[in-house]
């Protein structure tokens, strides 16, 4: 799980003429952050508050910059890494913790791992990257004259990840988003095509705050798969949930750099 989310959201730096590393992650949830700092003993968590509208654009960054604690970072990602341009940013480490450590402290594994639905990588990089988001519409063709759509959402500029999830699930699609520096989308929508998406978060449960997000979008998916929603009083509890919904996915956007 860890590996999926520093894919995700982690900075693997590697600066001055390539002689210095620094591993950073950056998330609005300290948590999440503190609980990796405490499972791998190392590293510092620092408060970032930023403008004038309070805790709202806070963050916080996990930041390990000791070289030793840098090569047990090496090691651990080392041959476990997805996607290639983070094998390339490894590649520079390994350079750099050669250079002090001796040249063959560590030899680069610089083929990817296999993304599979049977480890938690996907879980972690979805806390990183992803969404569970619910829509209302209207449509005059459905019950009430509204039509509610279940999506579970990852973004990320490497498509070729994307594509390999979308084909493990079997369905959804990846679309280059508009209005963006080449950030690709997979979306993965319906009822019982999601089956298999719910039961890979029940096995691998999320960790940040996306965790309650995912709990209130499967309340709904139940909801809906069993009918509640076909009367006023059911469509209603529905919108309540998807505000909830909405809110936990606003508390765990992206923000701040991944520069200290």
């Amino acid at each position: 799980m860890f590996i999926g989310f520093v894919e995700g959201d982690g900075a693997i730096q590697t600066y001055a003429n390539g002689t210095r590393v620094r591993f950073v992650l950056t998330q609005k949830e300290s948590a999440i952050l503190y609980y990796a700092q405490k499972k791998l003993g190392i590293g510092t968590v620092k408060h970032f508050p930023q403008g004038k509208s309070g805790n709202k654009n806070d963050f916080y960054r996990l930041i390990v910059d000791n070289p030793s604690h840098i090569l047990l970072l090496a090691f651990l990602f080392n041959g476990n890494l997805a996607l290639t341009h983070r094998i390339q940013q490894l590649s520079l480490w390994v350079q750099a913790l050669n250079n002090r450590f001796g040249s063959n402290t560590i030899l680069l594994i610089n083929t990817a791992v296999s993304v599979t639905l049977q480890d938690a990588w996907l879980s972690g990089f979805t806390d990183a990257e992803g969404c569970f988001n619910v829509s209302i519409t209207s449509n005059a063709r459905y019950a009430l004259g509204n039509v509610i759509k279940m999506r579970y959402i990852l973004d990320q500029k490497d498509s070729t990840i994307l594509l390999v999830i979308r084909n493990l699930f079997g369905f959804g699609k990846v679309t280059l988003r508009s209005k963006t520096d080449g950030v690709y989308r997979y979306t993965a929508t319906g009822f019982k095509a999601m089956n298999d998406v719910i039961s890979y978060f029940k096995v691998f449960p999320l960790l940040t705050k996306k965790a309650q997000s995912f709990d209130k979008w499967l309340t709904i998916h139940n909801f809906v798969s069993n009918k509640l929603h076909l009367t006023e009083e059911g469509l209603a509890q529905v919108r309540a949930w998807q505000k909830q919904i909405n809110m936990e996915n606003g508390l765990t956007k992206k923000t701040g750099s991944a520069h200290p």
